[in-house]
């Protein structure tokens, strides 16, 4: 064989088996994925969500794609020829570029420009779902007359679009202007702007695409200004940029038409005056009056303010204000009881130093969270005193410390699987009482940082036959194997077993609900079962008339609203309701996530 075959042939081969590790990596996680998703009630949805989101990421990636190459090849059909010079001593060579080697390098500058266009776009795919099945609520905003389910659920994936054809089109402008500024196509005398025909075309079409973005964001901007994405809202500065639109919007029509114009007959003095105009008008409509008029003293009038209070209420879910005080005890005895004295670092410090609460091996588990119980509690103490509920993990840190760690099985299926049941801690005076909590399932596979895979014989756990992934197939074994990088699961004694993944309850539920943000679980005892309550927080990137609240992270901004949600620690089972008075964000999911709740605001789905 000749060296060349042979080169090729290596070529050959690496690719083919870089395509098998790549394709084959990726068809493990997504059998992998399928697989948890058929194993949770309701897993279907989260599935769609999933096809949903590579679906709109993909059809981002390639749009930005095609439009950064199309750009760019079309420049390509301007240059004639490219040629590199070289000194050789005192002699300058001279060579061509091949035009193989150009247009490759101009389509791997495209696909490379596309993918950076589209940094940032992983999660918006969940405006887009907002966006595709939007709730109409019944209520108005006083300035625009919308209504409140458009700035909730249509308005952030505009402005989303708006935001990316934006960067797109300007930054394939000022690209495309400097390539053919640097071979000579593009020339400006005395600041105005001078092409040969096939530059100025394009150059044309840029501007003229440029044009209608700018014009598209001034009949936004409106919308964004009641909406609240230009800070708090200021009568005067709203109503300037209100006034300010259309003169804004003409601006850029005009601008548009004389793009096409100048791309079509060479009117340079006209594109410069189109154009300044426009960028004058976008920046007195749009930030110098405005900020001037937002800086001066600016009372609202009493019946906007009093739309506002509706409508805040309306997004916070605190339609009617009640002063009272809260509630209080029977006597200062029961006060005294009820009140608790500790706190729950302190509460797992102790149960930490009680190594004959923890079962027969105590070193394999370890408190991770404790929670104070309610009064009615089966468990609670029946004089009143504050009982504690201290629920268990296992010790997966103590496995580091140790000489020798323990085998595949005992990780994965043994002890270190799972944990006892809770522990009650009954505080009495300044000393805990603890005591084991009767559960109907002895032991708990799911909880506050699981973090770890477990397999267990649905004959000796019913309860997970019907919730765990069955390890039953080669390739879903291999697949399953691959994805959590444990050849363990390949092998034929797991056959006919059930895997537990994703066993972290927050972690869990992010990736049901991705569009709540979590509290850290606590532990509850309900029906003789113990399971961990999460709070998620709904936030709105934008709601009419309503003033920004920063809540750390959870439920600030507009219209924020808490779903309780439990998960079951004997089996991975989960269940999401509205909190008592739910916000204008949790009924705008609800066509959308995961489960529906079974209670919640009457809202109506178009």
């Amino acid at each position: 064989m000749k060296p060349a075959a042979r080169r090729r042939a290596l070529v050959v081969g690496v690719g083919l088996l870089v395509a098998l590790l790549v394709g084959g990596r990726w068809l493990a996680l997504e059998t992998a994925e399928r697989a948890w998703g058929a194993s949770l009630p309701g897993g279907s949805a989260y599935l769609v969500a999933r096809d949903f989101a590579r679906l709109v990421s993909g059809l981002l990636l390639v749009g930005a794609v095609a439009w950064s190459t199309a750009n760019l090849l079309f420049v390509y059909r301007s240059i004639g020829s490219m040629q590199l010079s070289r000194r050789l001593g005192d002699l300058e060579i001279v060579e061509a570029v091949p035009q193989r080697v150009l247009l490759a390098g101009t389509i791997a500058s495209g696909m490379v420009f596309g993918f950076l266009l589209t940094l940032g776009t992983g999660d918006w795919w969940m405006a887009a779902a907002l966006a595709s099945r939007p709730v109409r609520f019944a209520v108005t905003e006083p300035v625009l007359h919308r209504d409140v389910g458009y700035y909730l659920a249509q308005l952030p994936w505009t402005e989303r679009l708006w935001a990316f054809a934006l960067v797109a089109v300007c930054s394939a402008t000022v690209i495309v202007g400097l390539l053919y500024a640097g071979i000579g196509s593009l020339r400006f005398r005395r600041w105005l702007p001078y092409a040969n025909a096939h530059a100025r075309a394009h150059l044309g079409a840029l501007l003229a695409l440029l044009g209608v973005t700018l014009t598209w964001g001034a009949l936004l901007d409106p919308l964004e200004a009641v909406a609240g994405l230009h800070g708090t809202l200021a009568p005067h500065a709203l109503g300037a940029r209100v006034a300010a639109a259309p003169v804004v919007t003409a601006a850029g029509v005009v601008a548009t038409v004389v793009s096409v114009i100048w791309g079509l007959r060479e009117k340079p003095v006209l594109l410069v005056a189109a154009w300044s105009t426009m960028l004058a008008a976008s920046l007195l409509g749009f930030a110098v009056i405005p900020a001037a008029l937002a800086g001066s003293a600016d009372r609202m009038d009493l019946a906007l303010a009093a739309e506002r209070q509706r409508l805040e209420g309306i997004a916070f879910g605190v339609t009617v204000l009640a002063e009272r005080p809260p509630p209080g005890y029977a006597s200062p005895d029961a006060a005294a009881a009820a009140v608790p004295l500790w706190d729950a670092q302190r509460v797992l410090a102790a149960a930490a130093s009680r190594a004959d609460l923890r079962g027969p091996t105590p070193s394999r588990a370890t408190p991770v969270a404790a929670a104070l119980s309610p009064p009615t509690s089966p468990y609670a103490d029946r004089w009143g005193r504050a009982t504690w509920l201290v629920a268990l993990k296992p010790n997966v840190d103590s496995v580091l410390a140790q000489q020798s760690s323990p085998d595949w099985t005992a990780m994965h299926r043994g002890a270190w699987a799972r944990v006892g049941r809770p522990i009650a801690a009954i505080e009495d005076d300044t000393l805990l009482e603890f005591a084991p909590v009767s559960t109907r399932d002895s032991a708990s596979w799911f909880g506050a940082q699981f973090t770890e895979f477990a397999v267990a014989a649905p004959d000796t756990w019913p309860a997970l036959s019907e919730s765990g992934i069955a390890l039953s197939g080669a390739w879903r074994r291999t697949a399953l194997a691959w994805a959590l990088q444990s050849p363990a699961l390949a092998r034929h004694e797991t056959d006919g077993l059930v895997l537990l993944w994703r066993r972290d309850v927050r972690s869990r539920l992010s990736r049901l609900a991705p569009f709540a943000q979590f509290d850290e679980p606590v532990p509850i005892v309900a029906d003789s079962a113990l399971w961990w309550l999460a709070y998620g927080y709904l936030e709105a990137d934008a709601f009419p008339l309503a003033r920004p609240v920063d809540a750390g992270g959870m439920g600030g901004g507009g219209g924020g609203g808490a779903t309780p949600t439990r998960c079951d620690t004997s089996a991975p089972g989960w269940s999401a309701r509205f909190a008592p008075g739910p916000g204008t964000r949790d009924c705008t999911w609800r066509p959308v996530r995961t489960r529906s709740p079974p209670r919640g605001p009457r809202c109506s789905s178009r």
